[in-house]
């Protein structure tokens, strides 16, 4: 079997995006979120169906053992063996707290801030990469004319993922307004992750490519302090719905392909909901 681990999965793009890959693919869904494991199984089905692909788990994404990323890897292992199984790890959890000056910022709010922001991600990336098949794997799993891949479209046969949710704030070339200092670096320092693991990617032959996304302005808890809610979205102004958000990252998804963004691949990159390259 083939799994779609996602982090952050209780609200916003990734509750959305677990529903989206349990109704039109064929992957198991390991569902990794900060709220009781009730809370989030009820949100991603909402009264629907594909309860036996949904494995839910509550972890704190700033511990690496007990109640964090690692006992779900086990689960996972378990379950579905431990080369191999892991087809994409995408992973949109985040906190904002906006500083507007420098003299606003608030130090155990900024710890929070990259805590959440980079280092939970990069424990993901710790526990559930080295389930990821080697692109020998992948091959073997799912060869070109064999059985209908799980992923059914979502990526391409020969590739995996690993995403994380960025933002263009965290760009220091496209930085033009200032303010949100911890978020900004949080998001720079993860984009830097990103890029590094690509390379160990590439290194090790993995079937996965690594990308940092940012999806626009989506309307979820996050922003709706500085976005009204009740207002229309603005596609073309990159405002959009959750549902919306959703539907251009999969389309984003759709049109990956390996080898590293410098070698004309996607690895390594920072695209925004076009699809277009963002300025590190």
């Amino acid at each position: 079997m083939s799994v779609a681990v996602l982090y952050g999965a209780s609200s916003g793009i990734g509750l959305h995006l677990a529903r989206h890959i349990l109704s039109t693919t064929s992957l198991e869904v390991v569902a990794l979120s900060s709220r009781a494991p009730k809370h989030t199984t009820e949100a991603i089905l909402g009264g629907g169906g594909n309860k036996e692909r949904l494995s839910v788990f509550e972890v704190d994404g700033l511990k690496d053992t007990d109640r964090g990323m690692e006992k779900a890897a086990e689960e996972i292992k378990k379950r579905w063996g431990e080369k191999g199984s892991v087809r994409m790890v995408v992973c949109s959890a985040g906190v904002l707290h906006p500083e507007k000056s420098i003299t606003q910022i608030d130090p155990f709010k900024s710890l929070e801030t990259f805590q959440l922001n980079t280092l939970s991600h990069l424990l993901a990336y710790k526990h559930f990469v080295p389930l990821i098949p080697t692109q020998k794997q992948l091959t073997s799993l799912f060869p070109e004319g064999s059985e209908e891949d799980p992923a059914m479209g979502l990526l391409r046969r020969d590739l995996s993922l690993c995403l994380s949710v960025s933002a263009r704030v965290g760009s220091v070339g496209d930085n033009r307004t200032g303010g949100w200092y911890s978020y900004r670096s949080s998001k720079t320092a993860l984009n830097q992750i990103i890029k590094t693991l690509s390379l160990e990617l590439h290194q090790k032959k993995s079937s996965s490519i690594s990308l940092a996304y940012h999806p626009g302005t989506t309307k979820t808890n996050l922003s709706s302090p500085f976005v009204d809610q009740s207002k229309p979205s603005k596609p073309e102004q990159g405002l959009f719905e959750v549902e919306e958000s959703v539907e251009k990252l999969v389309a984003l998804m759709k049109t990956l392909k390996g080898g590293k963004e410098e070698a004309g691949g996607d690895s390594g990159g920072f695209r925004d909901w076009k699809g277009e390259r963002v300025v590190w």
